[in-house]
């Protein structure tokens, strides 16, 4: 995630150029607002990236604390991104 936000600031001068067309591509599908990255969506709204540290916090809430009872996998990421939270593996 730091690449793509380095990316939208513009700081890519150390990358070598196939690094930084990946990299120009993936961050071409993000925003960076007030400091917060975000995912850009066609059909949904702006999904606020997490670090990898709250990632499993955001899990376990939706899994456990917020709804009480069991969530399959798919059906566990799609209540995770209707919160409008994302992270590279969903």
């Amino acid at each position: 995630m730091t690449t793509i936000v380095q990316a939208l600031q513009g700081e890519t001068h150390h990358l070598r150029k196939n690094e930084l067309t990946k990299i120009q591509h993936k961050a071409t599908r993000h925003i960076l607002l007030e400091g917060v990255l975000y995912k850009k969506s066609y059909f949904q709204p702006l999904l606020k990236c997490l670090a990898s540290s709250k990632v499993e916090y955001v899990m376990r809430e939706t899994h456990e604390g917020i709804y009480r009872y069991h969530l399959g996998g798919r059906l566990l990421a799609q209540k995770v991104i209707r919160q409008e939270y994302y992270w590279p593996p969903v």
